[in-house]
């Protein structure tokens, strides 16, 4: 409930995954918010172009006309860092070891996103300032209208 309007209904599960605004994806766990345009979409995925770089996307719920301008939810689990290999490039602005996960703050096309390492076999965090690649887990990216400014 957003001021007292209900915003979603729907499973925990459902309202993690598939937020239908801005609100609930804050208020059901973090998200990284990250600005794109929709260049295409078809039935079974979406072509978006977010910092400069192109990215295919499934699995995406809502419907969106090319030119349009939107978010991309992208939860802290479901970014990847790694040294090479993955689609943007990015610099580590902040590591920290909290036991069960490594989370970074790394900052891509001049913008901070949240990532968590939670494979347990990793012991060794990034150090700040660090060049690394940063990609999203396949499938799990949904899309959003972008926010409106209020500048």
């Amino acid at each position: 409930m957003n001021l007292g309007i209900i915003e979603q209904i729907g499973t925990p599960v459902e309202m993690y995954r598939f937020p239908n605004s801005h609100f609930v994806a804050n208020f059901i766990g973090r998200a990284n918010f990250l600005p794109a345009v929709v260049l295409e979409q078809r039935e079974d995925f979406m072509i978006v172009k977010s910092h400069g770089e192109t990215l295919r996307l499934i699995n995406v719920k809502g419907k969106f006309s090319a030119g349009a301008e939107v978010s991309l939810i992208v939860r802290p689990e479901m970014v990847k860092i790694k040294i090479s290999g993955e689609l943007y490039k990015g610099v580590i602005r902040r590591a920290v070891f909290l036991g069960d996960v490594i989370e970074y703050d790394v900052e891509i096309g001049g913008q901070l996103i949240t990532g968590q390492e939670t494979d347990p076999n990793i012991i060794t965090l990034f150090p700040e300032g660090e060049a690394v690649s940063v990609g999203f887990a396949e499938g799990c990216i949904q899309v959003l209208q972008a926010e409106k400014s209020h500048a």
